[in-house]
């Protein structure tokens, strides 16, 4: 299983959300300067306020959640990819 930061697992158990699509997504990372890293922090302040009311998660359930995703995801013999990680297609990533 790939090992993950909290911030990957976050926007992993973000997408995972139901209410929490792509746009949210990319406005969120955005916010954040388009990068993953710090993203924690930021869903935690300001970057995150209408986030966290409407997913309803804080940020440590959505990073548990991610990391069920990762667990189910290699159990069933697949990769999780995050942007910015090895593996994660360049022509998707931009």
């Amino acid at each position: 299983m790939d090992h993950f930061t909290e911030d990957e697992h976050l926007l992993v158990g973000l997408a995972a959300t139901s209410g929490v699509g792509p746009a949210t997504l990319q406005a969120l990372l955005q916010r954040n300067g388009g990068r993953v890293g710090g993203l924690a922090a930021a869903v935690r302040g300001r970057a995150g306020a209408g986030l966290r009311d409407a997913a309803g998660l804080s940020v440590g359930d959505a990073c548990r959640r991610g990391r069920a995703v990762c667990r189910r995801v290699a159990a069933a013999g697949g990769r999780t990819l995050v942007a910015g990680r090895p593996g994660y297609p360049a022509r998707l990533d931009g």
